[in-house]
């Protein structure tokens, strides 16, 4: 656990830059920043590496995480199928999905049941792989295609251009406890808005 970051933030308030990215993607650490960081604050934008989208976080910041940024290459979207998941999560676990973690593991999931079905089991461990990789997956993270040299699901918009191909790249405002999708635009909830922080 890294929890006092005193002379980091001693640096920042020196050099008052525009942005500071914190690279510890542990949700204590990034949220023990955030707090230490709003005690004083410079017009310094503030992105968190993974923490941000945990529901952890918001509880151990509250309100000093209003504007916090951060981003994923594959979350939850907002759409019928996202919200319709995460209404259902909800439901069965008396909790809330966060952006990544949940919905992740059930896309994941959910391409494996489906690549193994098409396979007629899990014993031919090659065919179940062909079937992956010929699978055009729709889940609640958005699309996902593995049919590349990579083997990889690509990013919408830097790697794939078809919406319906690639898995959304988000960018993400933390704003009274809501993760709000800025970008890509085809899924924001919502535009950037300055941190109440700023002077």
């Amino acid at each position: 656990p890294f929890t006092e970051w005193g002379p980091i933030l001693e640096k920042i308030r020196r050099t008052d830059p525009d942005l500071a990215f914190n690279t510890d993607f542990a949700v204590g650490d990034l949220a023990a920043f955030q707090n230490q960081f709003v005690e004083n604050p410079t017009n310094t934008l503030s992105f968190g590496q993974f923490g941000p989208g945990l529901p952890e976080y918001y509880e151990l910041t509250g309100k000093n995480s209003t504007g916090v940024l951060w981003a994923t290459v594959k979350g939850l979207l907002r759409d019928k199928i996202g919200s319709d998941f995460a209404q259902r999560f909800n439901t069965r676990w008396k909790a809330k999905p966060g952006l990544t973690t949940e919905a992740i593991v059930y896309d994941s999931m959910n391409i494996y049941f489906d690549a193994v079905s098409r396979a007629n089991g899990p014993e031919d461990r090659r065919k179940v792989c062909d079937e992956i990789r010929n699978i055009v997956w729709r889940g609640v993270c958005g699309p996902s295609t593995f049919n590349n040299n990579r083997q990889t699901t690509p990013s919408y918009p830097t790697e794939e251009k078809d919406p319906s191909l690639g898995t959304p790249h988000l960018y993400i405002q933390l704003r009274d406890g809501k993760q709000e999708i800025l970008s890509p635009s085809t899924y924001a909830t919502s535009k950037f808005e300055l941190p109440a922080w700023f002077s």
